[in-house]
């Protein structure tokens, strides 16, 4: 027996959702950029500003040179300027070169009194070039010496003294120390190149001619 088509059944229920597959590798990096331009360079600093320009030397080159040393006692009992015998004469090359003049003085001054001292000039011929009487550590003397209730004071000294000098001139120049003592009163004198000392009782000059 033959039967009509049935209608058609009800829909099956979903499957389930199969698993997630796995990631896939990464890919490869890729080529790296090519570098940017150089900046342009930044402008120049200002210049600093020039330091001060040293000093200006003292002495040129050396020419010639001249020495002389003197060992005869000279006793000065004055307050006058008298000769102690120390002196040398040079002749300078050139009118515009200087003359430098070292000195090394063996003086004593003495007293019967609390205070004395003593002075010392240079002279170029019959021209002072220097005195001691510019000085202000021993109130205008080249040594000196005080001592409140003193019946005898007393002092020794080896005097040194460097000084330049432009003679401007070719002839020969005579430079020569002079010396004195402050006081002469209560038998005040001064005493270069005292005989029987360990300095010998001998002072020395030396004159050397420099370049401008």
């Amino acid at each position: 027996m033959i039967f009509p088509p049935g209608l058609p059944g009800p829909q099956g229920a979903a499957g389930a959702q199969g698993a997630v597959g796995a990631q896939g590798a990464a890919g490869a990096q890729g080529a790296a950029g090519a570098q940017g331009a150089a900046g342009a360079q930044g402008a120049a600093g200002a210049q600093g500003a020039a330091g001060a320009q040293g000093a200006a030397g003292t002495g040129g080159a050396l020419v010639q040179t001249v020495q002389a040393a003197y060992g005869t006692q000279t006793v000065i009992a004055s307050t006058t300027y008298a000769d102690t015998g120390l002196q040398a004469t040079i002749t300078p090359t050139s009118a515009s070169n200087r003359i430098r003049i070292d000195l090394s003085m063996q003086v004593s001054t003495s007293r019967a009194s609390t205070t004395q001292g003593y002075g010392i000039r240079v002279l170029r011929g019959a021209t002072v070039i220097w005195t001691s009487y510019g000085l202000t550590g021993e109130g205008g003397l080249a040594g000196a010496i005080t001592a409140t209730g003193a019946t005898v004071v007393a002092r020794s000294d080896m005097f040194a003294l460097s000084i330049i000098d432009s003679p401007g001139t070719t002839s020969a120049t005579t430079y020569k120390v002079q010396g004195n003592c402050r006081f002469s009163t209560s038998t005040g004198s001064t005493t270069f190149q005292v005989s029987g000392t360990a300095q010998n009782g001998e002072s020395n000059i030396l004159l050397s001619e420099l370049t401008p």
